[in-house]
């Protein structure tokens, strides 16, 4: 359950750098 928790939150999280990264270049 926890381990769960942690992998969606890494997810969302590397979506929304990748969005930036994207943004920036």
């Amino acid at each position: 359950m926890s381990t769960f928790k942690v992998l969606s939150l890494m997810i969302s999280f590397g979506i929304l750098v990748a969005t930036i990264i994207m943004a920036a270049k």
